[in-house]
């Protein structure tokens, strides 16, 4: 808990003793105990659009309580799910999905196919979801969901991703936290960054380095980049040269075409909703601090919930977050998913590691 100064703005008519009138505003403020996502106080005037704060300065946050209904499980044993992520065609289903979404979406979402994979099979493509209203600053968000494939990396990352869109399009008029988000942020996703690790169930891509193994997407960034370095999981190798495969190609034109505030490395290896993680590439890097308030929240609002927070475990060559918060100076780190598809088979992709991807995303966008 801790202490917010709320203020609230009146405006109205004085008369004074000569019988003039003047318009007086009035500053009320309140002293107010608040979690990190409680409520705050109002302004009861409209304020004209600001434009993108100044670097260090103090920007003022909507505080609509965090408060997300649960995830329906997406398994073959909830009859209601919109789709069976442990299908063998999960990325055909997910595409579909994403097609229906932009369609009724209003304009709200555009997609842009960024070209194919490394095997040629398989479409990337991104969406970004904006306002039609360009006159109030947003911020400006990337996320990036599956660099890895099946097993290591499930898709619950690329899930989670449709459906924050989808709760954003269908939802915002009914809910005040969508419609926060919607006013807030200008959000772009690939849809799924390796979908050829994905189908065929691969830690890497299609792509193979001289040596045979399928290149991983990330280990091929621009950062301590060591030339076909072999990686032990799921034995994949950092490729010839950075950016040598589509998929990390389309990645880096992205970044290198937008001023985002915010790049998420969007992974699925958190073993469940027990072994969440938050990882960053220095002790530097402001989301060790950012992360673990809003994690602590998450792990109240969603049974079960545990994390950790920390610089990365292994060494950063090559790495997606590294290059960016490091190399690129741009805000980011590494989120891994509760991987709900990890362990008890039984619980495959069920309600509550899904509510908790959600959440752990949201949570992220209003920390920022």
């Amino acid at each position: 808990m801790r202490n917010l100064n709320h203020t609230f703005s009146l405006y109205g008519l004085f008369v004074s003793s000569n019988g003039s009138v003047m318009k007086i505003r009035i500053i009320i403020s309140v002293l107010a105990v608040c979690g990190f996502f409680g409520c705050s106080g109002l302004d009861l005037i409209d304020e004209p659009p600001v434009p993108k704060p100044e670097s260090g300065q103090n920007e003022e946050k909507a505080e609509i309580p965090l408060i997300l209904d649960p995830v329906p499980a997406q398994n073959a044993s909830n009859p209601n799910r919109e789709i069976d992520l442990g299908a063998s065609a999960v990325l055909d289903n997910l595409y579909k999905l994403w097609d229906s979404l932009i369609a009724d979406s209003e304009g709200y979402i555009q997609k842009t196919v960024l070209g194919k994979d490394g095997s040629n099979t398989y479409d990337i493509f991104k969406v970004r979801l904006t306002e039609k209203n360009n006159d109030i600053y947003r911020k400006k968000v990337f996320i990036m969901p599956n660099q890895h494939g099946i097993p290591y990396d499930p898709i619950d990352a690329s899930w989670t991703c449709y459906y924050l869109s989808e709760m954003l399009v269908k939802n915002n008029k009914t809910n005040q936290v969508w419609s926060e988000i919607r006013q807030q942020f200008d959000i772009t996703m690939v849809a799924c960054c390796n979908p050829w690790g994905v189908v065929n169930r691969s830690y890497g891509t299609y792509t193979t380095d001289p040596n045979g193994y399928h290149i991983n997407c990330n280990r091929n960034w621009d950062y301590d980049f060591i030339p076909n370095q072999v990686e032990s999981t799921g034995k994949t190798s950092s490729g010839p040269s950075p950016f040598c495969i589509p998929e990390t190609q389309y990645l880096m034109d992205i970044i290198e075409n937008e001023d985002f505030d915010l790049v998420v490395d969007l992974h699925s290896y958190g073993n469940g909703t027990a072994g969440m993680k938050i990882f960053v590439a220095s002790q530097e890097n402001e989301w060790l601090a950012k992360g673990a308030e809003f994690m602590e929240y998450v792990s109240k609002m969603v049974e079960g919930v545990r994390y950790s927070i920390g610089v990365s475990e292994t060494a950063l060559n090559g790495k997606a977050s590294p290059y960016l918060s490091l190399k690129k100076h741009i805000s980011a780190f590494t989120l891994e998913c509760a991987c709900c598809s990890y362990g008890d088979k039984t619980t495959a992709y069920d309600s509550n590691p899904l509510t908790a991807d959600l959440y752990a995303l949201v949570a992220a966008l209003r920390a920022l």
